[in-house]
């Protein structure tokens, strides 16, 4: 049995987007992966069963180079030209150079090169290891917050204590006071 190629509706976003999935020669699967929702999702976009969230749209500005006006409107291009594409620019990391090593730090500038082919690999390995990169920065965001605030929290207790020291000895004070006057 010989299995029917279905034709491409260009007028609708379903069918661009699914026009666009096979000029880059790729399965339901691996692109779901890519723009981060499930192969099911992604069919039910493609066969206009459903419309995108911002979860796919997302996915697509940032990994792929397809032009979000002519998805949505079916004008202009397919792609975007290749400086209009949003993405990670690790060339312009200090530590980074045309090599892909720097002499102040090899091992990290290594480490960066081995992450952009990896990204730039585009099965399922570089989305995790995008999702991997957000939540280690995340959370590096969040310990430097703490941080901050634990730094703050010293800095009031210590102004507190000064005080209370001030106040122990305007106690000491008061109570000499009270005790003179009653031995007078």
């Amino acid at each position: 049995m010989s299995r029917k190629k279905c034709q491409i509706n260009e007028k609708s976003l379903g069918g661009r987007l699914r026009l666009f999935r096979e000029s880059k020669n790729m399965r339901v699967v691996q692109f779901s992966l890519l723009i981060g929702i499930s192969h099911g999702s992604l069919s039910d976009i493609e066969n206009n069963k459903s419309k995108p969230s911002n979860t796919p749209i997302d996915g697509l500005v940032r990994n792929t180079d397809i032009n979000i006006y002519w998805l949505f409107t079916g004008k202009g291009k397919m792609t975007r030209k290749a400086e209009q594409k949003v993405c990670c620019v690790v060339e312009s990391s200090p530590i980074y150079n045309k090599e892909g090593n720097n002499d102040k730090d090899p091992e990290t500038a290594d480490l960066l090169t081995r992450a952009v082919k990896v990204l730039k690999s585009k099965t399922e390995y570089s989305v995790s290891l995008a999702a991997n990169i957000k939540s280690f920065h995340r959370a590096i965001q969040t310990e430097e917050r703490l941080n901050s605030m634990d730094d703050e929290i010293k800095n009031i207790k210590k102004s507190l204590g000064q005080s209370g020291n001030i106040r122990k000895a305007d106690q000491e004070n008061h109570r000499g006071e009270i005790l003179k006057k009653r031995k007078m």
